[in-house]
């Protein structure tokens, strides 16, 4: 609740106390500290200190390669301008976004995913039209955000490795 509240120091206090004792019940790779670090660096990205918040969610992906968080890192990169980042994290960042959308919300209507994306349970996505904007002649940061905007209209839940997979195993020789 500090965060929400502006009260900065008293945040960061909570969660460094909250990080010891994680550490010491559960070790520095399990997921309950990896999850109390993430957050304490999406709190420093709130901030506006990009550079504390990407330092220790890269922290966090190296803690645990399978923390599929990139939100932060990309995020981060792009207010620090940091085009080779933005490119790196953008394609795992639409991927972890995509996987979790589809394992979580294929069941739902494309209206109602929508209304779930609007409410911000997939901030990825928005980061990656953010990058668009930030970089508007930078191709993988275009074909990334329109992807993204499919995926919002429920118009796209497969990657193109999903597709061209499909295509291939059809055995049709007209595909």
């Amino acid at each position: 609740a500090y965060m929400f509240f502006k009260k900065f120091k008293e945040a960061e206090n909570e969660y460094n106390d909250l990080l010891r004792i994680e550490e010491e019940l559960w070790g520095l790779n399990s997921d309950n500290y990896i999850t109390s670090l993430n957050n304490l660096a999406y709190c420093y990205g709130l901030w506006g200190d990009h550079k504390k918040c990407r330092e220790i969610s890269l922290k966090c992906v190296e803690l645990d390669p399978t923390h599929k968080n990139y939100e932060n890192i990309l995020s981060c990169s792009i207010a620090l301008n940091d085009i080779k980042m933005v490119e790196k994290y953008l394609p795992l960042t639409y991927n972890a976004s995509l996987n979790y959308l589809k394992s979580q919300f294929m069941f739902l209507s494309a209206e109602q995913r929508e209304e779930i994306i609007e409410r911000g349970m997939s901030v990825g996505f928005s980061n990656l039209s953010l990058a668009a904007f930030a970089y508007p002649d930078n191709d993988i940061c275009a074909e990334y955000a329109y992807n993204s905007a499919l995926v919002y209209k429920g118009l796209l839940l497969s990657t193109q490795n999903d597709i061209e997979l499909a295509v291939e195993s059809s055995n049709n020789p007209a595909l």
